[in-house]
């Protein structure tokens, strides 16, 4: 996959009013580490960020920088926003090393929905977890996990283990997640909701039927 080439610079000089400064001038403070190399404090372009950030698998594809114009290839592990703009304030990233393991947090996608007993009667899916942490190599990171729904009723959960992972992905503990459920709304009813509700209008039916008869009789 292309990636987009995002332009950066060293930093000389560090602190809030520099980071500030890079971020006025449309620069974005960032870090780059690794195992076998010291920690790099740069800045990127800012729209070129924009650019690969928009064009997705961001956190689980290589980034291409180019650092003082040399070029560098590094994976993302972690962007920091603005509380109230959403703007991007920092990026660290990690030199990419293909055959490394990593630990990254993939997402988690529902498969099967059509087949649903659960949400044909009007259950809808509610996420436990939006997403799982595993350990893959750098150069292999899935982009989702998918988990089927098609045979879960209402009431029943989905469960992901390791079976379910990508070739070549393990989990980080090793045990079962509850990954989502299938709840009921108010549109879930069943047979017997609805006959318990018929019988109920029956009852009240013949109550105000045997009410009125008993007082024909008074007045005859």
């Amino acid at each position: 996959m292309m990636t987009r080439i995002i332009e950066a610079n060293s930093r000389k000089v560090l602190g809030t009013g520099s980071s500030r400064a890079a971020r006025n001038s449309g620069m974005v403070p960032a870090v780059v580490y690794g195992p076998s190399m010291e920690t790099l404090n740069i800045e990127v372009k800012a729209y070129d960020l924009m650019m690969a950030m928009k064009a997705g698998k961001f956190f689980t594809t290589a980034q291409s920088l180019k650092l003082d114009g040399k070029d560098m290839q590094v994976l993302p592990r972690d962007v920091q926003r603005h509380p109230v703009s959403e703007k991007v304030t920092h990026v660290d990233f990690s030199d990419f090393d293909p055959a490394r393991e990593v630990r990254v947090s993939i997402r988690i996608k529902a498969i099967g929905e059509e087949e649903s007993p659960g949400i044909k009667a009007g259950g809808v899916m509610s996420y436990l977890r939006n997403d799982i942490e595993v350990l893959c190599r750098a150069d292999s990171i899935p982009d989702f996990i998918e988990i089927s729904v098609a045979d879960l009723k209402v009431g029943e959960s989905a469960k992901l283990s390791a079976e379910d992972l990508p070739k070549g992905s393990r989990l980080t503990e090793d045990r079962e997640f509850t990954v989502l459920n299938i709840l009921a709304t108010r549109t879930t009813k069943g047979a017997d909701d609805e006959a318990e509700e018929a019988e109920g209008e029956e009852g009240e039916e013949g109550t105000e039927a045997a009410a009125e008869g008993a007082d024909e009789s008074s007045k005859s």
